[in-house]
């Protein structure tokens, strides 16, 4: 069977794909939660990969332990303060 030719996306289509922003995307990318490809300093993502990523979000899987993102610690008062 003939291997699945995928064109490589680039970070600003991925973010409108995922609608996220590009920052976003760079990212998820450094911190290796997305596989990319590197070409000289551009990077570029395989669209299979992004269906895996997709997969693992929804699935709940999770590798890195830690507080859910939208959680924000609330801020601790000073005493003597108002």
């Amino acid at each position: 069977m003939a291997e699945e030719k995928a064109r490589l996306v680039t970070p600003a289509e991925l973010a409108e794909a995922m609608n996220v922003s590009r920052g976003q995307v760079y990212k998820l990318a450094a911190a290796q939660d997305i596989p990319c490809i590197r070409i000289g300093t551009s990077i570029r993502f395989d669209p299979r990969d992004i269906r895996d990523y997709v997969k693992k979000c929804k699935s709940g899987h999770k590798e890195k332990s830690g507080p859910p993102l939208a959680y924000i610690p609330p801020k601790k008062k000073r005493e003597g303060s108002r």
